[in-house]
């Protein structure tokens, strides 16, 4: 890994991730799917310039409408306390509802290879703690 600054790609964080062997799909915009835990997440770089780094997951389960309440003042705590991931809620058209987790890393002037993969997984992991707490609150409740 290279200690030296270097434009930020989305494509050296598909190089990451094939060093950590993890599996994953892309997009033809380069953006990319994986799974943690089965939870989804995608990777993709935003922005004018791409520059912007977004890991964004989404929680494993969906929940009903009337969960929405208790899974919003999850969330809410959860901004208050942590740094990362930013948490919120979704409501599809149907009315199911989701938890989301998004980091988001404005790399414009470049990132070396060791804190790109520092980004990559503190999105991942802080993710997955969110989802563990949701996991945590309800147990034995698989809404879907």
């Amino acid at each position: 890994m290279s200690e030296l600054t270097e434009p930020f790609t989305i494509d050296r964080v598909a190089d990451y991730l094939r060093a950590q062997d993890y599996n994953f799909t892309t997009d033809q915009d380069g953006d990319i799917f994986t799974g943690f835990d089965e939870n989804n997440f995608v990777l993709v770089a935003t922005g004018k310039m791409r520059e912007i780094y977004v890991v964004r997951a989404t929680w494993k389960v969906t929940a009903p409408i009337d969960a929405r309440g208790k899974l919003v003042e999850i969330c809410n705590d959860w901004n208050r306390e942590k740094l990362w991931p930013k948490a919120y809620v979704t409501v599809d058209d149907e009315g199911m509802v989701r938890v989301h987790a998004e980091t988001n890393t404005d790399l414009e002037h470049g990132v070396g290879d060791r804190q790109l993969a520092q980004f990559t997984d503190c999105g991942i992991a802080t993710a997955l703690q969110l989802f563990n707490r949701l996991d945590e609150e309800f147990p034995d409740t698989r809404f879907s």
